[in-house]
């Protein structure tokens, strides 16, 4: 009873026992695209608290004053990280259906776009830009649904690995480093045979250590 009582209340409060958990979805996405693209993929923005955007102002701020007279040792999203890898913990439950009549090989990857002064990882087909940080392979019979997760430790990982390659000029613990602030999720066909998938995706976002 507690946990539908968690379940049912916790946009509105937290009960006493109950974990300080968000639910976000679900968020569809089918391949091949409508232009017949192999890949598709689309943004998550972590939600931020009244505290995270006063840490933005602070960035912004410490930014301003750094191109003006630079001062600092370290780069000034080091001290205002907005979030830290430690604060938020991601787990991604998905749905794969198929549409066509012939089965499928399909990607579902997580990843970051790279920026346009950094050469592309070229690894999707059509999403060259994307750096892929975790991936699951999936093999869906004709008119089958098929099930799938990234957990929390997968993703944890995953931010891990992105903090440390951001932020190479920091100096703190990992886990203490700057977290992505949003995530790009999606699908990919692993060859061009004439089938077709969608996918649904549920995020539940857990703040915090709690257990």
């Amino acid at each position: 009873m507690k946990s539908l009582l968690c379940f049912l209340l916790g946009s509105i409060m937290l009960l006493p026992g109950c974990r300080d958990e968000r639910f976000f979805g679900p968020y569809s996405l089918e391949v091949p695209t409508s232009i017949r693209e192999l890949a598709a993929g689309r943004t998550f923005q972590f939600p931020l608290d009244d505290a995270d955007l006063e840490e933005i102002d602070d960035l912004a701020a410490c930014q301003a004053a750094e191109a003006e007279e630079p001062t600092r040792e370290t780069p000034c999203v080091c001290d205002f990280p907005v979030l830290r890898v430690d604060e938020q913990h991601l787990r991604v439950d998905y749905r794969l259906t198929h549409i066509r009549e012939q089965a499928a090989n399909v990607l579902v990857w997580v990843g970051y776009q790279v920026a346009e002064d950094q050469p592309p990882p070229d690894i999707l087909p059509d999403l060259p830009r994307i750096e892929v940080l975790g991936e699951h392979h999936h093999h869906v019979p004709a008119g089958a649904r098929v099930d799938g997760s990234f957990l929390e430790d997968e993703l944890d990982e995953a931010d891990r690995t992105w903090a440390v390659l951001q932020h190479p000029d920091c100096e703190q613990e990992t886990e203490a480093l700057p977290s992505a602030q949003e995530i790009l999720f999606g699908l990919a066909l692993e060859s061009e045979e004439p089938t077709g998938v969608s996918v649904e995706f549920t995020f539940r976002i857990r703040q915090g250590d709690q257990p």
